[in-house]
């Protein structure tokens, strides 16, 4: 077997507003704009109008519109002329400019394909007869293969059949090679191009198909075999021979596999190293909104760096590590990394119906994306946000005790995961027996998924319905005397109960520091249910984007209040989640004061049992600085008989 070496160059580009990247072209290829913007325009709900004003205020100051297919998203992207620096100040002037509709300006930032080394192929660049021989030997000698990452995720064939449910894979990437024979046909997938990247059933580079075989190449006796060989695909094109992508084509493209590709799943071997507000808030938007699970490469530096988009919250970061199961020298280690697969040396599809060993993270993460369709297929009622938790607590834990930068919570386990969901129900959080309760790492979708979309299959988080008396006519030979039978009287009664602290939280522990207090029935009443309840917490803390506070049931429902909000600040003080507050904790700043709407509405709770225990969580899931738990205290009204 030949290896097939690559020239390459480094260039190393500066956008506008110091946006760095490193990126491996050739020397001719072309460069990103660093004139390039989104521009955020205000809503229309609140603003009548502000999508056109927005236009043509860019329009006025000489930009020309590039990318206008983000409408779900109030953006587009514009180019503003000169150079970098009077682009800069032409974007700065639109956002100060009032009344024009526009609600933000920011660089419209490149995500690049993450490089990863390909250390032995056959492609067309070995010598055609070389190349032939080399891929039949390699068939003949095969015969079927199954990379070890396949095994390492705890996947045997007996789940391979599961593959074929409802949940789909999106990969975006480079493509993909269609004809090749060990991947699947058009019967399984689908896929469109984003922003002028070709074609989307090719690849000149290889490293969509190679990702894409990692996830689904089929079981058909020959070449190698995916994670998940019968899952639905779809594919979409973002990447061209130069490697990189704008960030508001990655934007539409995710909403492309959400909507038109259907798929619940979306796949990203891609990244860059500055972090976007605008681009963070549509990833949480649309995972929130379709119920989608999203798997990206944390990242090749070696370091304890954030790549984005897999620091995210919304998003799984994925580690890489060698067969012999420890961390790959390149992955980044740092306290997003969540799920840890193969990424070193590993066989696949590649270009031209070749087979290549590729090393990187984004070789990592289709591990755990096929890991998930598997999951997920496997128990379709499940929501992402429990897919996601049940990945996290099913994995084989690596390195120290619990979670840990360079693992995350360890190695992605297939059979495990599918085991203890269906001995602990989706919820598995709530399971007997489980040593570590957490709350998921993310809230759940509160919006049903688009008509276009195929089904999450969620399971309704309403309160249980309270049925009212049958309605039949009294029987015409009951005696004249007897009245109909009639509901109880209900009163409205309000009580407040809490905790008083301080109570220590525990650095970087999901398991948190966990207070309870009883609601007791009022004199009088035999049931009382949940009208309406307001949480009052305080917390002292340095560092409260380490935080996340969650009010439990003693049913097993819960309410995510708030997930890691506040930027640098510290510290809450009175602070009141309330459904009606006119502020979103998403958007606030710390220290936080007064009142706001929590990560997920307390109506939740409504129509539940109002006494018995209730508890709320504190978590700190970053490690570095600590606190406490200083109050909390639930003002609650409820309908009582």
């Amino acid at each position: 077997m030949t290896t097939v070496m690559h020239a390459r160059r480094r260039v190393r580009a500066t956008l506008a507003l110091l946006l760095l990247a490193t990126i491996v072209c050739a020397a001719a290829a072309k460069q990103p704009s660093h004139n390039r913007f989104i521009v955020v325009c205000d809503d229309e709900n609140d603003h009548p109008g502000a999508g056109n004003a927005c236009r043509r205020a860019a329009v006025r100051g000489q930009g020309v519109i590039v990318n206008d297919a983000l409408p779900g998203h109030r953006a587009f992207a514009a180019e503003f002329p000169g150079s970098p620096t009077a682009a800069a100040k032409v974007a700065e002037n639109l956002m100060k400019a009032q009344g024009n509709g526009v609600r933000r300006v920011e660089p419209d930032g490149v995500h690049w394909l993450i490089e990863d080394d390909l250390e032995e192929g056959i492609d067309a660049d070995t010598p055609p007869l070389r190349s032939r021989k080399l891929l039949e030997q390699h068939r003949r000698n095969l015969a079927q293969t199954m990379p070890p990452g396949v095994p390492m995720a705890d996947v045997d064939p007996s789940l391979w059949p599961v593959a074929a449910g409802g949940k789909k894979v999106c990969i975006i990437d480079s493509g993909y090679m269609l004809s090749h024979v060990d991947l699947p046909g058009t019967e399984t997938t689908t896929g469109s191009a984003n922003g002028g990247a070709g074609v989307w059933y090719e690849d000149t580079m290889g490293h969509g198909t190679h990702v894409a075989g990692t996830v689904a190449a089929v079981h058909n006796d020959q070449g190698v075999v995916g994670v998940a060989p019968s899952v639905g695909l779809h594919i979409v094109r973002v990447f061209d021979a130069q490697r990189w992508a704008y960030s508001s084509s990655l934007v539409a493209a995710l909403t492309e596999c959400l909507t038109t590709g259907g798929a619940q799943i979306v796949s990203m071997s891609l990244g860059r190293s500055s972090y976007s507000s605008w681009e963070d808030a549509q990833f949480t938007s649309l995972a929130e909104e379709y119920g989608a699970l999203f798997v990206a490469a944390a990242g090749n530096g070696g370091s304890s760096a954030y790549h984005w988009p897999a620091s995210y919250p919304s998003v799984v970061s994925v580690g890489s590590v060698t067969a012999s199961e420890v961390r790959s020298s390149f992955s980044q280690y740092n306290d997003r990394v969540e799920l840890a697969a193969h990424g070193s040396s590993v066989l696949s599809t590649y270009k031209n119906g070749g087979y290549a060993r590729m090393s990187g993270t984004s070789m990592a993460t289709p591990h755990v994306s096929g890991v998930a369709a598997l999951v997920w297929n496997r128990h379709p009622t499940c929501t992402s946000v429990e897919i996601r938790t049940a990945l996290q607590m099913s994995a084989r834990d690596k390195g120290p005790a619990g979670y840990d930068n360079e693992y995350g919570w360890g190695i992605v386990q297939g059979g495990a995961a599918i085991d203890l969901i269906s001995a602990c129900g989706c919820d598995v959080v709530e399971c007997p027996g489980n040593s570590t309760p957490a709350p998921p790492t993310e809230a759940p979708p509160t919006q049903a998924p688009p008509t276009e979309a195929p089904p999450t299959e969620a399971p309704p988080t309403e309160a249980p319905p309270t049925e009212a008396p049958p309605t039949e006519a009294p029987p015409t030979q009951a005696p004249p005397t007897e009245a109909p039978p009639t509901q109880p009287p209900t009163e409205l009664v309000d009580v407040q109960f809490g905790v008083t602290g301080p109570i220590a939280i525990p650095d970087n522990d999901r398991r948190g520091a966990r207070s309870s207090a009883v609601n007791n029935l009022p004199a009088g009443y035999t049931s009382c249910s949940v009208e309406s309840l307001t949480v009052a917490v305080d917390v002292t803390h340095a560092s409260i984007n380490h935080v996340i506070l969650v009010l439990e049931h003693q049913n097993g429902a819960w309410v995510r209040l708030i997930n890691k909000r506040g930027g640098s600040g510290d510290n809450m003080v009175g602070t009141v989640f309330d459904d009606g507050a006119s502020r979103s904790i998403r958007k606030g700043r710390a220290p936080f004061t007064g009142s706001y709407v929590p990560e997920m509405e307390l109506a939740t709770f409504v129509g539940l049992d109002a006494e018995g225990t209730w508890t709320l969580v504190a978590q700190d899931r970053r490690r570095g600085t600590t606190g406490t738990l200083d109050s909390w205290t639930v003002d609650m009204t409820m309908e009582c008989s």
